[in-house]
């Protein structure tokens, strides 16, 4: 019997508190992604530390490399930041032009010009298969006023966008993950995220699938209809639309002529925003489908030129030495260092900074003193990610110190020194991870390095 029909059968799907999907892995006992909020953590511990502003005013291309992979999160947090600061702002500030319109139409539309500049506007419900029976209950006033227009009065004829003369650097995305099956359930998981900032755009999971489909072509759809975990929690994954979806993004680069862009747009309309699913009539018109069509061409297009992503389905230690480039943010998403150490080791961390731009940083989750021992080792500075509470969710790692805001503290640096912090060791690169752990319960019985209680005490009385 294939494999494929059992693909991902130690894993499963779990609601996260912001609404974003999660996994669980029944190997480890334990969660993939925070039950917080898998979004919210991406976001958090990995985008928003990595100061992704200033990056993209420095640099007129840029590089990523995400170690882990997994189901995709932290990459399109990342891209989904660079839509809503850049690109939204640059080819969405136009507005729709109305003629001919009474004084009660015009106060009516006052209300109705977010629908338009906002990226949870009426034309991203369109397609948002989730949302769209709220629609129009979200878009109300829209539908009042374009009930009492013409189509020679709506004017939507006058609004389009132009992507031709918006400069954003070019985005190049290296993504490790040795789960092929984590990397194409990717773009049809369904995010439902409740925190409207960090919704990832559908452009970002619609570019995604078409890199994988351009390599990898029938076999990601094949493969992704027969895993065992998408067949028994269904509820979870969005293939179907999502590959229908896609299929009217390319007609809408590809189709060009008045007859095939008026059959495009008819078919939108019947699959998006039918009367089958709305509780009253839309009034939409042939127009209107122009200007949807407009509005998701420039942005797709623009997508789809400025980002390549490459995937790696292997070690990352094998895969490293073959990247020839540096990289500007490195993401550092292995399981946890106390269970699966092979991606934590000072010999890999040291491959890792390898890659490092002279200003790039690493960013990870994780607070292990094991793990930043080894990035001290390789010569990073090192600094701590805290919340507004101040409590610790990750590691910032770099060779710029001006990268580092948050200096370790003086018990961050005496767990390092003490046997909490004897790092991971790993020489030839091929190491499992038993292997590695029975070696770091030698080294540390053998240690003359303090106690961690040891070491804390001192800093203590210090300090007194």
């Amino acid at each position: 019997m294939s494999r494929e029909v059992y693909l991902l059968p130690h894993y499963k799907p779990y609601l996260t508190d912001d609404g974003s999907i999660g996994l669980y892995s029944y190997d480890f006992s334990d969660i993939f992604h925070s039950r917080t909020g898998a979004l919210s953590e991406a976001y958090e511990k990995f985008v928003i530390p990595a100061d992704v502003s200033s990056v993209l005013k420095s640099y007129n291309e840029i590089n990523l490399l995400d170690v882990c992979y997994g189901i995709g999160y932290n990459s399109k947090a990342f891209l989904n930041f660079i839509i809503k600061k850049i690109i939204e702002k640059r080819l969405f500030t136009n507005k729709p032009i109305v003629s001919r319109c009474t004084d009660n139409i015009n106060s009516k539309l006052k209300n109705t010009e977010t629908i338009y500049t906002d990226n949870y506007s009426i034309v991203d419900h369109i397609f948002n298969n989730e949302c769209r029976t709220n629609l129009f209950n979200e878009a109300n006033s829209f539908t009042s006023v374009a009930s009492e227009l013409t189509n020679s009065e709506a004017g939507f004829h006058n609004f389009q966008y132009d992507s031709t003369n918006i400069n954003i650097p070019k985005i190049n995305i290296d993504a490790i993950e040795l789960e092929r099956e984590f990397v194409y359930l990717s773009p049809f998981i369904k995010e439902n995220c409740y925190k409207q900032e960090y919704k990832i755009a559908n452009e970002i999971n619609f570019i995604i699938l078409d890199r994988l489909m351009n390599k990898y072509n029938s076999k990601v759809i094949d493969q992704v209809r027969r895993m065992r975990t998408v067949r028994n929690y269904f509820r979870f994954f969005s293939i179907h639309d999502t590959l229908n979806k896609l299929s009217f993004y390319n007609d809408m680069i590809n189709y060009t002529s008045s007859p095939y862009k008026k059959r495009l747009l008819h078919n939108i309309y019947y699959r998006y925003i039918s009367k089958k699913s709305m509780p009253f009539r839309t009034y939409l018109n042939t127009i209107d489908y122009q200007y949807i069509l407009e509005r998701y061409s420039a942005l797709y297009s623009l997508l789809n030129k400025n980002i390549d992503i490459n995937f790696y389905f292997d070690d990352a230690r094998r895969v490293l030495p073959d990247l020839g480039k540096k990289y500007n943010i490195i993401f550092l998403d292995a399981f946890t260092p106390a269970k699966a150490p092979s991606l934590w080791t000072v010999e890999f961390i040291n491959k890792l900074s390898s890659k490092l731009t002279t200003d790039g940083v690493i960013l990870t989750y994780s607070n292990s003193a094991r793990v930043r021992t080894a990035m001290k080792i390789c010569g990073l500075h090192l600094g701590t990610l805290k919340n507004n509470d101040g409590i610790q969710f990750g590691t910032i790692a770099s060779f710029a110190k001006n990268k580092i805001s948050s200096p370790l503290s003086f018990e961050d640096i005496a767990r390092i020194n003490s046997k909490s912090g004897i790092p991971y060791r790993d020489k030839g690169l091929m190491n499992d991870d038993k292997t590695i752990l029975e070696r770091l319960e030698n080294e540390i019985t053998t240690s003359n390095l303090p106690t961690l209680s040891k070491a804390l005490k001192g800093v203590y009385n210090e300090k007194v």
